[in-house]
């Protein structure tokens, strides 16, 4: 595909042979979660010293905004269904 796209545009054969990739750092996201619905939440990526190019993503949202009452409420369901796995015991 790329043969083909780079025959028929020179400007794309010029970028892609410039080749300029680069990891986007922040931005926003939006996500459709089954419980909450969509969630537009903005994020920041960390590079995690000593690791084969592991990254931390933290993701947040608006204080007060509908974005933040969806992950407040993914939180405590997540946090439910921890105190329901640690109820269980192997056996």
């Amino acid at each position: 595909m790329v043969g083909e796209l780079a025959v028929k545009s020179t400007e794309f054969a010029a970028l892609w042979q410039r080749y300029e990739v680069r990891s986007r750092t922040n931005g926003r996201k939006d996500f459709t979660h089954p419980a909450t619905g969509a969630m537009s939440l903005s994020y920041e990526a960390y590079e995690v010293a000593r690791t084969d190019g592991h990254r931390l993503i933290v993701y947040q949202a608006e204080p007060g905004s509908p974005d933040h009452d969806a992950m407040l409420l993914l939180g405590h369901a997540d946090a439910g269904a921890v105190r329901e796995d640690a109820g269980r015991r192997p056996g």
